[in-house]
């Protein structure tokens, strides 16, 4: 894959491979669905999210570095204490509120599909660089990428933020699968 013609080719290619696994994998498998819980009452935990919130953004709790401006030292790290306590012992939260965000599903599929092409012209660049792989060498490297992008991504939020198992485990196994399938594609157009 080393002119430019068959690196374009191979990126975008492999992008809309990553883009109709995804569409697969969400909507015909459904396998993410799997590992998402719902609340009790939907509503309640809505009007309880609105009336603690200043806007759109990422909330945690508990955060013992929230509020702190203004704390001596001593009050900040009791304040931190009391939080790692928390976080170690009892229930904990990392959520992304969005209040206005487009509910058009359509642009969010346009900006989903930009990003894997964009993702597609960086492997196939990538992939280029490498000399003498012969073809399931390149798809086993294509595809490490796609181990290592949810080792590094979804890793973190099963680590830091308690993500559950389950979650983590489809992100991952969506991940791999894409970039192995894009893998077949990009180590055929490479050269």
């Amino acid at each position: 894959m080393k002119s430019k013609k068959s690196i374009w080719l191979g990126g975008v290619l492999a992008g809309l491979v990553v883009f109709a696994w995804g569409f697969v994998s969400w909507m015909a498998l459904g396998f993410h669905e799997a590992s998402m819980k719902n609340f009790k009452d939907e509503t309640a935990v809505k009007a309880a999210i609105e009336a603690n919130i200043s806007g759109p953004g990422i909330y945690v709790f508990p955060n013992g570095h929230a509020g702190t401006e203004g704390m001596s030292a001593e009050q900040k790290k009791a304040k931190q204490d009391a939080a790692m306590k928390q976080w170690q012992t009892g229930t904990s939260a990392f959520v992304s509120v969005n209040t206005s965000r487009p509910a058009n599903m359509g642009i969010c599929m346009g900006i989903g599909l930009v990003i894997c092409l964009i993702s597609g012209l960086i492997v196939a660049w990538m992939l280029s660089k490498t000399t003498g792989l012969k073809y399931w060498h390149k798809v086993g490297f294509v595809t490490l990428i796609g181990v290592t992008v949810a080792l590094l991504s979804s890793g973190a939020y099963w680590n830091w933020w308690g993500f559950s198992a389950s979650y983590i485990f489809a992100e991952v196994l969506d991940h791999v699968a894409a970039w192995y399938l894009a893998g077949l594609v990009l180590a055929k157009f490479s050269k």
